[in-house]
């Protein structure tokens, strides 16, 4: 913006400068050779009256008088009728012709001015008077007129643009403290706030940042602690499943139920943490072990499949499934992929499960089932449920991919059934989503 209105200041005082100059410096090259006009003009009706006084026969008379009278930087010359031409050898043109029809005439003769004057001599012969004025005198001022002009029309853009590049600062600096600080909001940073400074328009844009900002700081504290207080009043019914499983008979199952309350308080504890801990002092996700991460949880859903005749295979391939997420999280996002199988195929529908090794870093992750497949690929989409869910389960996988580096995909398997491939960035990868899957 600072060299847009640089640019403007710029060419707005050239064509200025442009428009003043070039009248200026005619006026100038007309004033200085109206000035040696003058001075020939002078000339000539004195010579005129000298010539006035000689006989028109007596050519060596005319010619020492007009070499007395002689001025310095002119040269005078005296046209006589019979065509005979004394003093200075000055051209017979047209000029010479109207002066002898009593008309006074101005001439150029390459840079001089030379003034055409009828006149008489003492005998009543016809006669004209020349008087030429060597101009470049006049000529070197005017080169010095055009000299100073087009240093002015150089130079007064330059000072103008320096100029406006001062006053820009003024206006550009605040903005610029505005981007600088609307980035940190951006990444989480929500006690941000700006000195209002600037013109009157950039303080009223500062106060009212500062005023979103407030405004952003306390509906996200609002809702942090929202999500902690409902997060902590299910602690409340878990323990009463937890006291519940304990006192089943089954042995097996009470293990079984126990285990999967453990893990809801866990989730809500994780929760409660996360909510009540500003977005900017997060750290970045521990690292995980997929492969590990996916084996441990497909054999607790194991049991079930079993009870509903599911064939399940994990296929597992590469060295190394180190992928940036939080294990909770993971663990959460693998319990999402399965339960969409048990919930959304019929019993008996197969289903496989592999662990592949991504290039350079990271893993991915492949859940296929026999089933009737997604009716809609969009399914992935906040809130969008084809079966009557609550239509998040997807989006938190894809959420979760994509802050480690990774992405989502979802489609058709090889035996018609849905086909989820999620891949995790690894170590060290930034976030915002690679799209590796």
């Amino acid at each position: 913006m600072r060299r847009r209105l640089m640019l403007l200041a710029a060419i707005t005082t050239f064509v200025s400068t442009v428009l003043l100059a070039v009248p200026l410096a005619l006026y100038g090259r007309h004033a200085y050779l109206d000035e040696a006009d003058q001075a020939a003009m002078s000339r000539a009706h004195l010579l005129r009256s000298v010539l006035s006084e000689c006989d028109s026969h007596d050519e060596f008379g005319v010619f020492e008088r007009l070499r007395q009278d002689e001025a310095d930087g002119t040269q005078a010359a005296a046209f006589l009728r019979s065509r005979k031409v004394v003093g200075a050898k000055l051209p017979w043109t047209a000029a010479v012709d109207q002066a002898f029809e009593g008309k006074t005439s101005v001439e150029a003769i390459g840079r001089n001015e030379a003034v055409f004057t009828p006149a008489t001599t003492a005998d009543g012969q016809k006669a004209v008077v020349a008087v030429m004025v060597d101009t470049t005198p006049q000529w070197r001022s005017i080169h010095c007129l055009w000299a100073s002009i087009t240093a002015v029309v150089v130079l007064l853009p330059l000072v103008a643009a320096a100029l406006m590049d001062r006053l820009g600062r003024t206006i550009i600096k605040p903005i610029d403290h505005l981007v600088a600080a609307s980035g940190l909001l951006t990444s989480g940073h929500l006690s941000t706030r700006v000195e209002p400074s600037g013109p009157a328009e950039t303080q009223r844009l500062g106060e009212a940042f500062n005023a979103l900002a407030e405004r952003i700081e306390d509906l996200i504290v609002a809702e942090r602690e929202a999500v902690a207080d409902m997060s902590h009043r299910l602690r409340t019914p878990v323990t009463a499943l937890m006291l519940q499983a304990e006192s089943l008979k089954d042995a097996a199952e009470s293990s079984r139920v126990l285990e999967t309350t453990r893990r809801l308080q866990q989730q809500i504890s994780f929760l409660i943490e996360q909510a009540r801990k500003p977005a900017d002092q997060r750290q970045r996700a521990p690292v995980a072990d997929l492969a590990a991460a996916v084996a441990e949880r497909l054999d607790f859903w194991s049991p079930l499949a079993e009870e509903q005749n599911r064939n399940c295979t994990l296929h597992v391939t590469g060295r190394d499934h180190q992928v940036q997420a939080c294990p909770i999280e993971l663990t959460a996002a693998i319990d999402v992929l399965l339960e969409n199988i048990f919930a959304h195929t019929p019993e008996g529908t197969a289903m496989r499960i592999a662990v592949h090794s991504a290039e350079p870093t990271g893993a991915e992750l492949v859940v296929e089932d026999d089933g009737p497949g997604f009716a809609d690929v969009n399914v992935v989409a906040r809130g969008i449920s084809t079966r009557g869910s609550s239509g998040l389960g997807l989006d938190i996988v894809r959420q979760l991919a994509q802050r480690s580096g990774g992405g989502m995909r979802v489609g058709g398997g090889v035996g018609g059934g849905a086909r989820i491939e999620v891949g995790f960035g690894g170590p060290g990868e930034v976030e915002g989503g690679l799209g590796r899957a």
